[in-house]
């Protein structure tokens, strides 16, 4: 059979080839040695490595199971893009096989994207080296545990030059690290360094005078730790078995107290230190003096921060615009499940009305709001009763452009706080009160009333009842997702108001641990949605004299 590849352009077949997943081009390799040799100096072909969308496709969900079959077995090239379309055959990746992928890639390697894959070594990381991927601009290695911090900082320094976004949360870098991040690559934009235990406030620099910042050498650093390390990162590149020649840029970890210019340092976009447990308000009032004029998204959730942290923004904040006359571009924060009986002096602060026995030089949450003007997306949720009522009508007066809020399990917000977003924020798109047991129908009816634009509504543990759903229905002709977990007064009739209603744009509805036993209201769902919505429910059902929750 006549082999369409071999008598097409090498221009096109490029281009054939480039819409196809990764693991669909390795497939492609074993119909011929003419086709391994194409595609295995075709560099382009592997310049994105990414598990989730470049391996993984919409219909290759599942984990790869096996290769394609060895290359001794030869198959036509209809054969095999009829085997690619109508299976998915794939298999685990290993060192050995990513290190392959990279080889290919070589300086053409754009993107890498390897999280949560605990077989990976510092082999992979060599191999950046080796083959001297200078050029990758995404890099995210989440939650590999084995791949150590000093192999993770040589692979990261290789690239450095034109990296601008980094994701390494879950993995053991620390302190030095970031620091040498900060000064290595100015084109970084996007760090994801959540859950990173040995991350500290010392891993951000503070200001000294008007232009310059200094960094705090970690309290377990001094010269001989600094020397054994830059020597361990060269034994590390050095480490392989191959006779290729290493390709490694000098390494300068910084040195103690080492001053730097504030506008060497990257213009640093996106931060998320979720999880990080030696990030607290120290270390933010560094972060938004420094990157302030900058940043627009940062994430402290689960973090040692405590409420007070606001007040640390604003104080720093204020101080940066003295000092650089550049306003804080924060649009996003995000503070979730925090600790919030720190700053309860800031809480008694901000509830008290002004004028009631309060002094007029203490801390109120109007500087906050003065100090961080364009605020669109706010997440303050967890257990607390910090978010009242006051303090959410405060949020919605001064941020009436804000598109998303999170307030779940906040016990003191009622209706009334409820009502006064969707009165003042008509723009909001996103909205999460989950466990919020103070709030009911009348609040839910008048928060539609006035946030006819949200897409996305968590309404879980809450005592609401069809009234809410008709509600719903009627006025949110955007809806794309409602959550209503746990309302146990829903009923079958509710579901169906909603989905008559919202069925052209709705595209997840969850019902789960509900009272309705209407086993068909799943299917009918189902039918009246559009192709691809997701639907879940589940009903407590008793089972050999257990309750148990048991799928519609």
């Amino acid at each position: 059979m006549r082999d369409l590849v071999s008598a097409l352009p090498p221009e096109i077949v490029l281009m054939i080839f480039r819409r196809l997943a990764l693991q669909k081009i390795t497939q492609c390799m074993s119909v011929s040695r003419k086709w391994y040799q194409l595609l295995d100096n075709s560099a382009v072909l592997w310049s994105i490595i990414d598990i989730r969308s470049g391996m993984y496709k919409e219909e290759h969900s599942k984990e790869w199971k096996s290769l394609v079959p060895s290359l001794g077995e030869h198959h036509s090239s209809e054969r095999v893009f009829d085997m690619i379309n109508d299976h998915s055959i794939v298999g685990e990746f290993d060192d050995a096989s990513i290190v392959a992928i990279i080889r290919r890639a070589g300086p053409a390697l754009s993107k890498l994207s390897l999280d949560f894959m605990p077989q990976l070594s510092g082999s992979m990381t060599s191999a950046l080296i080796r083959h001297k991927c200078t050029n990758i601009r995404h890099l995210e290695l989440r939650a590999n545990r084995k791949i150590s911090s000093e192999a993770l900082e040589m692979a990261v320094y290789n690239a450095s030059a034109r990296l601008e976004f980094l994701a390494l949360s879950a993995t053991e870098i620390d302190d030095l690290f970031v620091q040498t991040l900060f000064s290595c690559a100015p084109n970084l934009t996007h760090l994801d360094i959540s859950f990173c235990r040995k991350v500290t406030k010392n891993a951000f620099p503070f200001v000294v005078d008007q232009f310059r910042v200094v960094f705090t050498p970690p309290s377990n650093s001094d010269a001989s730790e600094l020397a054994k390390r830059k020597s361990l990162l060269r034994e590390t590149a050095l480490s392989n078995n191959t006779d290729d020649p290493i390709y490694l840029e000098p390494y300068s970890p910084l040195s103690t107290q080492e001053i730097t210019h504030q506008d060497q340092l990257p213009n640093l976009q996106i931060l998320l230190v979720t999880g990080c447990s030696g990030i607290d308000n120290a270390a933010v009032a560094r972060i938004t003096h420094v990157f302030g004029d900058t940043l627009h998204t940062l994430n402290v959730s689960q973090s040692a921060v405590g409420i007070d942290v606001l007040q640390a923004i604003s104080m720093t904040t204020w101080v940066s615009h003295l000092l650089h006359k550049k306003p804080l571009r924060l649009r996003t924060l995000e503070m979730c499940d925090i600790d919030f009986r720190t700053g309860l002096n800031t809480l008694r602060h901000i509830v008290v009305p002004e004028g009631e026995n309060n002094p007029q030089h203490v801390w109120r949450f109007v500087d906050f709001t003065l100090a961080v003007p364009n605020l669109t997306s706010i997440a303050i949720g967890g257990h607390n009763s910090f978010v009242t009522d006051d303090f959410v009508m405060q949020i919605a007066q001064v941020y009436r452009n804000l598109r998303s809020i999170d307030l779940h399990r906040s016990l003191r917000l009622h209706n009334i706080g409820l009502a006064a977003l969707g009165e003042n924020c008509p723009y909001l798109e996103h909205l999460d009160i989950s466990g919020c047991r103070g709030c009911d129908d009348q609040g839910v009816v008048a928060f539609v009333r006035g946030s006819t634009a949200l897409k996305s509504l968590v309404l879980c543990e809450l005592t609401i009842t069809d009234e809410s759903m008709a509600a719903i229905g009627n006025r949110l002709r955007h809806l794309e997702q409602l959550c209503v977990d746990t309302c146990d007064r829903l009923t079958a009739q509710g579901i169906r108001a909603v989905v008559n209603r919202c069925r052209a744009t709705l595209k997840t509805l969850s019902f789960n641990q509900s009272a309705i036993d209407d086993t068909t209201v799943v299917a009918w769902c189902r039918a009246q949605l559009q192709p691809g919505a997701t639907v879940t429910a589940s009903t407590l059902q008793s089972i050999n004299g257990m309750s148990v929750f048991q799928p519609l």
